[in-house]
C-alpha cells in the first residue's frame, strides 16, 4: 500500500518539521536575543556617542 506508507511518512515528516522548528526558535531565542541585549545595548550608546 504506497498511498498509506506515503501518507504515514508525510505526517511523520510534518511532525518533525514542526519540531524542528520549535526546537529552532526556542534555541534562537534563548542563544541569540537573551544574551545580546546587552551587546545591543552598548552598540546603541557607541552609535549615539559619535
Amino acid at each position: 500500500m504506497p498511498d498509506h506508507c506515503g501518507v504515514v511518512g508525510f505526517v511523520l515528516s510534518m511532525e518533525l518539521l514542526a519540531w524542528f522548528y520549535t526546537e529552532l526558535l526556542l534555541y534562537l531565542h534563548f542563544r541569540l536575543f537573551k544574551p545580546s541585549l546587552q551587546p545591543f545595548r552598548h552598540c546603541d550608546m557607541n552609535v549615539r556617542r559619535f
